[in-house]
């Protein structure tokens, strides 16, 4: 049988599976969302599998990382597949797709983080890279009902960018006092403009301020087990 044309895919090596930053708390059973029809999928009872079968679309979902010296490769069809982790190219399995794969690496960096933490708004626990900076890093919940910017490895880059951001908020209110005083000496038909402008920088001065607030105010996300 002749293969049908090649498709360039990615291959995500033998650490792409579905991240915990996925798992919602509903009565002590964790959830995960199926990575090809989005369904819900209770993994409470998978011992040690490493692929579950989503009973929705029938298709194969990673759960835990491949076997030594395996990865996991989906088709364009959808179908999973484990293959070698030093595979370039490959071959559907199912018979009516039978496609041939040609197989380009990603970059270490793509790789599914593997740090835990526990968001500090919602209390749902989402997948990210450890922060190599002392100061921390910035990240968003992934979970949908929440969405917050939260700090992770601590408050201090946080804490900088409030900084940051008083600091403009206070030269723009210098600014627009500036231009509402000199507008005390400029001509009656000249006031009308100056006066906008300072409504103008007196605005952008707020709007600065309530970003340093929102900083200042950011929780910090805990890794899992820290406590």
């Amino acid at each position: 049988m002749h293969s049908k044309p090649s498709k360039l895919v990615r291959d995500y090596g033998s650490t792409r599976y579905v991240s915990l930053s996925s798992i919602v708390s509903t009565v002590n059973f964790p959830l995960i969302s199926c990575t090809v029809c989005g369904s819900e999928i209770n993994i409470f009872d998978t011992n040690d599998q490493s692929v579950f079968q989503c009973s929705k679309c029938h298709e194969g979902i990673p759960i835990r990382p491949a076997p030594a010296g395996k990865k996991y490769v989906r088709c364009p069809c959808n179908c999973l597949i484990i293959c070698r982790e030093s595979a370039l190219k490959i071959v559907c399995p199912r018979s009516s797709c039978k496609r041939t794969t040609h197989l380009v690496t990603l970059k270490a960096h793509n790789a599914i983080p593997s740090t835990l933490f526990t968001c500090a708004y919602c209390s749902n626990p989402f997948r990210t890279d450890q922060p190599a900076d002392p100061a921390g890093v910035l990240v968003r919940c992934p979970h949908f009902h929440c969405k917050n910017m939260t700090s992770i490895g601590g408050p201090k880059l946080a804490r900088k960018w409030a900084i940051v951001f008083l600091i403009l908020s206070t030269m723009f209110i210098a600014l627009a006092a500036g231009v509402a005083y000199g507008a005390i000496y400029v001509e009656q038909t000249s006031k009308g403009v100056m006066y906008a402008g300072y409504i103008g920088l007196f605005l952008v001065a707020m709007i600065l301020l309530v970003r340093s607030i929102f900083y200042w105010t950011m929780k910090v996300s805990e890794k899992q087990g820290s406590a």
